[in-house]
């Protein structure tokens, strides 16, 4: 059995969303605005947790 992770459930969860804006209600204003909020917020947490993994990766090289 395959497991997914918290990172690709939110980017699933969120394409699912943002899919969802574009094909099944495109007219409203709200629900784009809504989604463009979302995936800003969403590449705000996936830079600053690959951005903790390069911390993790220097410190562990820097300690050999």
């Amino acid at each position: 059995m395959y497991y997914i992770s918290e990172k690709e459930m939110l980017m699933l969860i969120f394409l699912l969303y943002y899919h969802m804006s574009f094909v099944l209600i495109p007219h409203t204003f709200d629900a784009l605005s809504l989604a463009n909020k979302m995936l800003q917020e969403f590449w705000c947490y996936w830079n600053s947790e690959w951005a903790d993994f390069k911390k993790i990766t220097i410190l562990s090289n820097s300690e050999k």
